[in-house]
Order: C-alpha cells, then sequence, then structure tokens
C-alpha cells in the first residue's frame, strides 16, 4: 500500500528527530572527552609545575650545602645569587627567591622570656611607630601561646594588616634562637641596634661594595658587635614558583644548614608551605 503524504512527511520528521538525538548525544561524549582531556591536561601541567618548585627548592639546599665558609653568610656567597627573575621553561616560567632568614629580630626569642629581645622589640615597635602597647601585647602573646609561625598570628591580638607589614620589615618568626646576621640586617634596624644611624650607614654602604661584614669593619667605624648579633647563619628561606600551561604551583621553605663532624655541611627542610600559605615572614619572589 502506498504511503500518504502526510505519512511520508512524519516518518522523515522521526529521522530528522532521531538524526538530531543522535547528533547531540555524540556532542555532549565529545564535550566530556574535550572536559577531560583538558583536565588531565591543567593536573599533568600542575605535577610539573610542583616537580620543577621542588627542584628550586633542592638546588638552594645543593648551593648552601656546598658553601665552604660558614663562618660569614653573606651576599657574596655563590648560594646568594641562584635567585631567578623568571627564566622561560617548557610552556611557561620559572621564579626563585633565596635569602638569609636571620637578618632581622626573631620573636619566638620572647617564648624564653629573652629581655634583649624584650628591648629590642620596645625599640622597633615605637620606631615603626605601631599602634600604643604594641610590644607588650605581642610580648604577652607569645608568653600565652607559645613560638609564633607566622607573623600573620598576630592579627590575633588586633595588629592591623599594614601593622604586620611594617613589623616584617625588622622581625621575624624563626624556630630557634638565633642571633642576628648583620650581613642580612636592613638598613633601619642595623641603626636601632647600634643606636647609630650614621655608623649603620656608613657599614651598610660599605657592605654593598664587598658583600660582607666582619669585626673589623664596625671598628672601622666605631662601634661595637651588639649582642646576639653576628656574621654568619643556619637558617634560610628558598621559594621557588613555577607556571606551565596556566597551572601555577609555588612552594616556600625554611632550610637549616648544620655543619657535620666530618666536614661540610648538611642541609634540611624543616619548614614547608605550598601557594600562599607562605609566613608573612618569607621573602616576595622577584618580579
Amino acid at each position: 500500500m502506498t504511503p500518504k503524504p502526510h505519512e511520508e512527511g512524519m516518518a522523515l520528521v522521526m529521522v530528522l528527530l532521531l538524526l538530531a538525538v543522535a547528533g547531540a548525544a555524540l556532542a555532549i561524549m565529545m564535550s566530556g572527552e574535550d572536559a577531560a582531556l583538558q583536565r588531565a591536561t591543567m593536573m599533568g601541567n600542575a605535577a610539573r609545575a610542583r616537580a620543577i618548585a621542588r627542584a628550586g627548592e633542592l638546588s638552594a639546599i645543593t648551593a648552601l650545602r656546598r658553601d665552604g665558609d660558614l663562618a660569614n653568610d653573606n651576599a657574596a656567597e655563590p648560594w646568594a645569587n641562584i635567585a631567578d627573575r623568571g627564566s622561560p621553561i617548557a610552556g611557561g616560567r620559572f621564579q626563585l627567591a633565596i635569602g638569609d632568614a636571620q637578618g632581622k629580630l626573631n620573636l619566638n626569642r620572647l617564648v624564653q622570656g629573652d629581655p634583649l629581645t624584650r628591648r629590642r622589640l620596645d625599640i622597633v615597635a615605637n620606631a615603626l611607630r605601631l599602634p600604643r602597647d604594641t610590644a607588650d601585647h605581642i610580648a604577652g602573646f607569645i608568653g600565652v601561646t607559645g613560638p609564633l609561625s607566622d607573623l600573620d598570628q598576630l592579627a590575633a591580638i588586633g595588629l592591623s594588616a599594614p601593622d604586620i607589614a611594617r613589623l616584617a620589615t625588622m622581625t621575624t618568626a624563626l624556630p630557634q634562637g638565633t642571633t642576628i646576621n648583620l650581613n642580612a640586617t636592613p638598613e633601619p634596624l642595623l641603626a636601632l641596634l647600634l643606636d647609630n644611624p650614621v655608623a649603620a650607614r656608613g657599614l651598610i654602604a660599605r657592605r654593598a661594595r664587598t658583600g660582607k661584614l666582619t669585626r673589623d669593619d664596625l671598628a672601622l667605624e666605631r662601634v661595637a658587635l651588639p649582642a646576639g648579633t653576628g656574621f654568619a647563619s643556619t637558617l634560610f628561606w628558598v621559594r621557588a614558583r613555577a607556571t606551565i600551561g596556566g597551572a601555577g604551583q609555588e612552594l616556600t621553605s625554611l632550610l637549616l644548614r648544620r655543619p657535620l663532624r666530618a666536614g661540610g655541611a648538611e642541609v634540611v627542610a624543616i619548614g614547608r608551605w605550598r601557594g600562599s600559605a607562605a609566613p608573612a615572614q618569607a621573602p616576595a619572589l622577584p618580579d
């Protein structure tokens, strides 16, 4: 029997509808595959970036281990000159910062109630024009809660982010009772430690020329080595960031270097932070 015209039309509509459904299903499948491929690519890029950031930490460990002079740590040594402002890598960019962690006043010495650190905190807080009684509040907070791992914890006593940022220019929070390395001390803090801005200016100029300071340099400026300071360090910061194909990974590490009886030194990471979790006292990556 010959189909009627309207039946032929209905059959054509059904065929077109089936084709449309099949096409939509195919598009969904392809879209899902594209999304899965994009996720896999992003995960692969993130894994590569993470490995490169870890390699940045290892390069700092190697450089510090090779340091032959543990008595004077300064910006002229090879380890201090491996920073990278942004080298191109396959599909992305790599940045590395390394710095002496002991150039500032370690607030965690207040855990033992160190009177010298307490006096210096008063001086620093006044010089930075922080809110009244800030030093008292910091000392009290650390005395109750124990050592800080991040200066940002001081927000708990009401310090604002700008105040903490200013405090971080002269203070730090380290896990040990460290001395202050004058080779890494910023001029404003050095002036306070010496109670002599003129001598501090002269020493900073000398340090800029030679890369380091010694007792002889202080003698030339007619100042004595302040108590609790020196020219060597055991703690160092390294911060690495790798970005590949839009996937970025950042690793901040606190490294401990200690001498070995047989000679040389070992260097180990005693703290690691990923991404934006880095402590306020850690160095910024180079622009």
